[in-house]
């Protein structure tokens, strides 16, 4: 490591603790983070659920086309029985 990269390294910290820069990026990096795996977690909640619909009695094609209307294409995928 050159002395320019540990000046510039030693300059974000005051007397060993990490600058409120560093903090504030450590904190937006975990909220964006912690936002990514809530979304992936409430999406495989649902895809799970939705993977055995045409098992559940009296669920048939016009309902899941209703389901498919109201939540938005974008949301399902086209499967073959």
């Amino acid at each position: 490591m050159s002395k320019a990269m540990k000046k510039k390294k030693m300059s974000f910290q005051i007397n060993g603790k990490p600058s409120v820069k560093q903090l504030e990026a450590a904190y937006q990096l975990g909220l964006a983070k912690g936002e990514e795996i809530g979304i992936n977690k409430a999406t495989n909640f649902f895809k799970k659920r939705f993977d055995g619909i045409y098992d559940v009695p009296g669920i048939g094609e016009k309902t899941v086309e209703k389901l498919v209307k109201h939540f938005g294409k974008e949301y399902f995928e086209k499967v073959e029985k």
